[in-house]
């Protein structure tokens, strides 16, 4: 299949007119190609900050542009997805048009994650859907959509092989050269990978209102999680790319009986109680060590955990992460003793161990003994357990725990933030390309902390993430040591990510059903 990407040069709402012309003549050189599918971007008609214009005639003329591009769709026989404000029922939906190669529209996406100021003129609207070609099945989002995991699971699971994403990236820099985006940056590419799935993003170029920068860099991203062509950041131009879509196969290690809490009504949802229980700023404030060393058995694990946790005190550090316990190693009630009777009073610590059954669970504890388990719910081994939990190291502080490529199962980081935690460890023991990404994703996604400890022995890191995916602190690759930072609560309470945009209280868990059965 032939996929052909019109980056616009972004315009303000009132040269509509003019902006409608420049898409049908950019439709029509893209079609002089051969190609079989056509995405324009996110409003590509009549503009992204509608709220502008004092008349709203763009708007009115809607049904009409629609007309056209069915024409122009019927006419060169080619697949053609559309950003357009979009009128049903009475309300006005951001959303994505798509038509067959007979013209008829046979599938429209509305945007469900409003974004900033989108609230002042959209309704939020059902995203996502999913059409049918000759080349396999293809699904379509709407720009912020591409933040909510939930949403491209749902299209990977009704069986697309390609996503389409039309997009307004909105970016800041002096220079176009310098313009980045958390989608851009890692998210779709997490995204990409987590579902096994190209993704095409189609973007515009420019300023809009002198307001919107906007990204550019529209990209073809493959099922590996890899930018396999993008567009410039300041130019109108296409890109054409050809791919081979595959029927998709089943996703594997989802549990989707551990993820009712995705559907759940949000003012029941765990993590609107942390959110809204008053706190000190104290509460608030977790400064935290990882500590990274290698060892060779139980015994010396235990003088190695002790040395680090003494580091940790002097530095205030509330939280201890140690590495996970080698395999083969196991956290009996010999270690525990030893270790509970050397910590100090006011820190928590938290290792890994393998359980007999195979599985891998987290343990918390303290001077005064265990204080929690969390067990892995999605490794091999894994079977038995029936939630995933998240456990109050303190007030102002909940934590949950991920285990090597569960990090790539988006929705066990989805249901921990849901349940309240603020922190997600990572006791990982295999560093790839995709690492920092998904790391940096679920971060942003959830707005919490992640922290990533693995032993030390080996080229890699032990580091954290803040909740925007910007690194807090890391070790070197190469020797063993103790990194720590200030993880700050509060940061993981907002859930605001801008204005009008809230991953908790704007959730319609009505949409997310699907991932539950």
């Amino acid at each position: 299949m032939k996929l052909t990407i019109i980056q616009l040069l972004a315009d303000d709402i009132n040269r509509f007119r003019n902006t409608s012309d420049r898409i049908q003549q950019k439709i029509r050189e893209a079609c002089q190609s051969g190609t079989d599918l056509i995405l324009l971007p996110e409003c590509a008609y009549p503009a992204y900050m509608i709220g502008m214009e004092e008349e709203p005639e763009s708007l009115r003329n809607i049904p009409g542009f629609l007309t056209r591009m069915s024409e122009l769709a019927a006419k060169n026989r080619v697949y053609l997805a559309v950003g357009t404000a979009m009128s049903e029922g009475g309300s006005l939906y951001n959303g994505v048009a798509v038509f067959n190669r007979s013209g008829e529209m046979i599938a429209k996406a509305y945007k469900s994650n409003l974004w900033h100021f989108d609230g002042k003129w959209f309704s939020q609207g059902e995203p996502g859907c999913v059409f049918e070609t000759e080349f396999g099945k293809i699904g379509v989002m709407v720009c912020a959509d591409g933040r909510i995991p939930e949403i491209a699971r749902i299209l990977r699971l009704k069986g697309a092989g390609l996503i389409l994403d039309a997009v307004n990236l909105v970016a800041s820099a002096s220079t176009p050269d310098q313009l980045t985006n958390q989608q851009y940056q890692f998210m779709l590419q997490a995204r990409a990978k987590e579902n096994g799935v190209y993704i095409a993003v189609c973007d515009k170029a420019g300023i809009e209102s002198s307001t919107v920068t906007c990204l550019g860099r529209s990209m073809i991203v493959t099922p590996d999680g890899d930018i396999a062509a993008e567009c410039s950041p300041d130019k109108e131009e296409m890109l054409t790319y050809e791919l081979e879509l595959e029927e998709v196969p089943p996703l594997r290690g989802r549990r989707p009986e551990l993820y009712p809490i995705l559907a759940e009504p949000v003012r029941t949802l765990p993590v609107t109680a942390v959110i809204e229980r008053p706190y000190r700023l104290s509460d608030l404030e977790c400064f935290t060590a990882v500590i990274r060393f290698d060892c060779t058995d139980e015994a010396d694990y235990a003088e190695r955990a002790v040395d680090g946790i003494r580091r940790a005190a002097i530095l205030d550090s509330r939280l201890a992460v140690l590495p996970e316990l080698k395999e083969g190693m196991r956290f009996n009630a010999g270690l525990l003793k030893y270790l509970c009777s050397h910590m100090p009073d006011d820190i928590c610590a938290v290792t890994a161990y393998g359980t007999d059954e195979g599985g891998r669970t987290a343990v918390v504890f303290g001077a005064d003994g265990i204080k929690g388990e969390l067990p892995a719910s999605h490794v091999n081994g894994s079977e038995d357990v029936d939630e995933i939990r998240v456990l109050e190291l303190f007030p102002g502080c909940c934590v949950a725990a991920v285990f090597g490529e569960e990090m790539e199962i988006p929705e066990i980081a989805r249901v921990a933030m849901l349940k309240g935690a603020d922190i997600l460890i990572w006791f990982d023991r295999k560093n790839t390309a995709d690492t920092m990404k998904m790391m940096q994703t679920r971060a942003a996604e959830n707005k919490v902390f992640v922290l990533r400890t693995t032993p030390a022995g080996s080229m890699d890191v032990s580091l954290g993430v803040n909740p925007d995916g910007g690194k807090l602190f890391t070790t070197f690759c190469t020797v063993e040591q103790t990194a720590s930072g200030m993880l700050h609560t509060s940061l993981s309470k907002s859930k605001e990510v801008v204005p009008g945009t809230n991953i908790v209280y704007g959730r319609n868990p009505n949409y997310y059903k699907e991932l539950t059965i």
